[in-house]
């Protein structure tokens, strides 16, 4: 587990888990997004994909986060899971740029 986060109403916990077999071999690596309920004491996954710095909403109902693989984008998924949906395409605006360190940011070559 990577990155656990309470929710602000302080019923979720979200992590990040990323396969660490991906990294060195000049990949991004993969991650899933997973909440565990307080209430129900049950962890689910909501999201697999090529994805960073999730956060959750002020009212912890979604988590936003940033999809940089294929099509980048900020997503939106509700807690309870579902379809995560853009917010806002980041096509022409940002592009991900992976080194041994670690994922950077670049401006776009073309706008």
């Amino acid at each position: 587990m990577d990155s656990p986060h309470w929710s602000p109403d302080g019923q979720y916990i979200k992590t990040e888990r990323t396969d660490r077999t991906q990294r060195g071999l000049g990949r991004v690596p993969n991650s899933t997004l997973c909440i565990f309920d307080t209430k129900t004491q049950h962890w689910s996954t909501l999201y697999k994909g090529f994805f960073t710095y999730s956060s959750f909403s002020s009212d912890s109902r979604s988590i936003y986060f940033l999809r940089f693989a294929g099509d980048p984008a900020i997503l939106c998924i509700p807690v309870t899971g579902g379809e995560a949906k853009v917010v806002v395409g980041l096509k022409d605006f940002l592009l991900p740029e992976h080194s041994a360190y670690g994922l950077g940011w670049t401006r776009p070559t073309r706008l």
